[in-house]
C-alpha cells in the first residue's frame, strides 16, 4: 500500500523546545480570537475606531480563526477497490466520516460499533458514498469492552481468512466518573486501549497476510500522563489504582489510554519487520511479569530495532484529528453546549469531517514512517511528549496489558 515506508527504530528524540512549540501551534486557535480581540482593545485606547472598521475586523478575525481551525484536508486518493477496511466506532464523528471517505475511494467497509439507534441512520450515510453497488458496506455490533465478543470475533475472522487491508481504530470513550465494564475493569480503559488492542492482536495475522495498515486514532491529551504509569494509574488486578480512584480524572485517564495506543503503535511498527526482536506483546506471563517493575532510567528515544529488513509485513502509524465537535464529550460537564452552541464551538474547534482528514490520510499516504505520529495530515514526531518517547514506559505499560489480556489471547477454537 505504500511506495516508500521509513522504517521506526529511534529517529526521534524527545526535545522539550520542539515539543512544546508543537503543542503551541497546533492548540494557538484556541487564542487566535482572545488575542485578536486585545490587540483590538489595546489599539482603541491609541486610535479610535469607527463602528465599521470595529465590525469588520471582527468579521475577518473570525474568518481566519475559523479557516485556521479546520486544519489541513487530505490531499492522498487511492482506488481501494476490493480492498477490505475495518473501522471501529465507525457509527458517528470521525469513525463515520472517516468509513464514509474510504467507502468513496471504494473499499469494502465493515464498522465494528455498539448497537444503538443511530446504526440504521449511520450506515446509511457511509452507503451514500459508495462507487458501485458491488461494494460491501457492513455493520457488525461489537462492544469493545466485552473482551469475550471481541475474542470471538477475532477468531471468526481467522476461521474465515477474512481479508483485511486496513485497521482503523478509532472507537473511543471519555467519561468524567468511574465507570466499571462487567469485567471489572474502569470502561474507559477497556474501550480506548484493551478492547482495541485485543482486536489488533486478533487481526494481526490477517492484516499482515494483506500487507495491510493499522492505523491508531490518538489525542494530544496524551501529554499531560507522566512516567511511572502502571505504578501510579494501574493495579496488578487490572482496575484502576485507589489513588487516582479516590480522585477520577476523566481526562488524565483519557491521555493515559491514548498513551497506550501510541504505545502499541509503536511496538506494532517495531514487529512488522520480521527479524523484529522479540515483542512485548507476544512475551510469555514470566517474562512479562519481570518487566512490570518500574525502571528508573530516563530514555527518551523511540524504540529501536536490530533487524536489517526494511521491508515490513504491515504498516502502522497514529493520526491525531486535533479538537473535534462531536459526541466523545457526551459525558462531561457542559456537554450539552457542544450541541446548543455548536458553531462558537467550530471557530476554534473542528468538524468531524475535517478531524478525519488525517486519519483517512493515514489509511492511504503512501509516504510512511512507520509507526509515526501524524497531526493535520503531517508526520509530527515532535508532538509526542517525554513519556511517549521512553522506551522503559512502553515496555512496561504494553507488558501490564499483555499480562491483563493474556486470558483472551486464544484464537484457536
Amino acid at each position: 500500500m505504500c511506495r516508500h515506508v521509513k522504517r521506526f527504530e529511534g529517529e526521534h528524540t524527545y526535545n522539550y523546545g520542539h515539543h512544546t512549540f508543537t503543542i503551541v501551534r497546533e492548540g494557538s486557535t484556541f487564542f487566535i480570537l482572545p488575542l485578536g480581540f486585545l490587540i483590538a482593545y489595546v489599539a482603541t485606547l491609541f486610535v479610535p475606531m469607527s463602528f465599521q472598521l470595529e465590525a469588520m475586523y471582527s468579521v475577518l478575525l473570525i474568518a481566519f480563526s475559523r479557516y485556521f481551525a479546520r486544519g489541513r484536508k487530505n490531499r492522498d486518493w487511492k482506488d481501494l477497490k476490493e480492498r477490505h477496511v475495518i473501522v471501529t466506532g465507525g457509527t458517528s464523528g470521525i469513525g463515520r466520516e472517516t468509513a464514509s471517505q474510504l467507502a468513496a475511494m471504494g473499499a469494502d467497509v465493515t464498522v465494528l460499533s455498539r448497537n444503538g439507534p443511530n446504526v440504521d441512520v449511520a450506515m446509511a450515510y457511509i452507503k451514500k458514498f459508495a462507487k458501485s453497488d458491488e461494494q460491501q458496506i457492513r455493520f457488525t455490533a461489537l462492544d469493545l469492552a466485552d473482551f469475550i465478543a471481541v475474542r470471538d470475533y477475532c477468531k471468526r475472522a481467522q476461521q474465515q481468512r477474512m481479508a483485511v487491508d486496513i485497521l482503523v481504530n478509532n472507537a473511543g470513550l471519555m467519561q468524567q466518573k468511574q465507570v466499571m465494564s462487567r469485567f471489572g475493569d474502569d470502561e474507559q480503559l477497556a474501550v480506548n486501549l484493551l478492547g482495541p488492542f485485543l482486536l489488533t492482536e486478533g487481526l494481526l495475522p490477517l492484516v499482515a497476510e494483506n500487507g495491510g495498515r493499522i492505523v491508531y486514532v490518538s489525542c494530544s491529551a496524551h501529554v499531560a500522563v507522566k512516567r511511572n504509569i502502571v505504578s501510579t494509574y494501574l493495579s496488578g488486578r487490572g482496575l484502576w489504582s485507589p489513588r487516582i480512584r479516590d480522585k477520577f480524572d476523566g481526562l488524565e485517564q483519557y491521555g493515559f489510554t491514548k498513551l497506550g495506543c501510541i504505545y502499541h503503535a509503536q511496538d506494532l511498527a517495531v514487529r512488522s519487520y520480521t527479524n523484529a526482536s522479540k515483542p512485548f506483546a507476544s512475551m510469555t506471563p514470566a517474562t512479562v511479569a519481570s518487566i512490570l517493575t518500574p525502571s528508573n532510567g530516563r530514555a527518551h528515544k523511540s524504540n529501536s530495532n536490530d533487524g536489517n529488513s526494511n521491508t515490513p509485513r504491515y504498516t502502522t502509524c497514529v493520526a491525531v484529528p486535533g479538537g473535534v465537535v462531536t459526541n466523545l464529550y457526551r459525558y462531561v460537564p457542559l456537554a450539552t453546549t457542544f450541541r446548543w452552541c455548536r458553531y462558537f464551538y467550530l471557530l476554534f474547534m473542528r468538524t468531524a469531517t475535517e478531524g478525519s482528514q488525517v486519519v483517512v490520510n493515514c489509511c492511504v499516504r503512501e509516504e510512511l514512517v512507520n509507526g509515526g505520529y501524524y497531526q493535520n495530515c503531517r508526520y509530527s514526531p515532535t508532538g509526542l511528549s517525554a513519556t511517549a518517547c521512553s522506551v522503559e514506559e512502553r515496555k512496561s505499560v504494553l507488558a501490564w496489558v499483555r499480562l491483563k489480556m493474556q486470558p483472551y489471547m486464544r484464537w484457536e477454537s
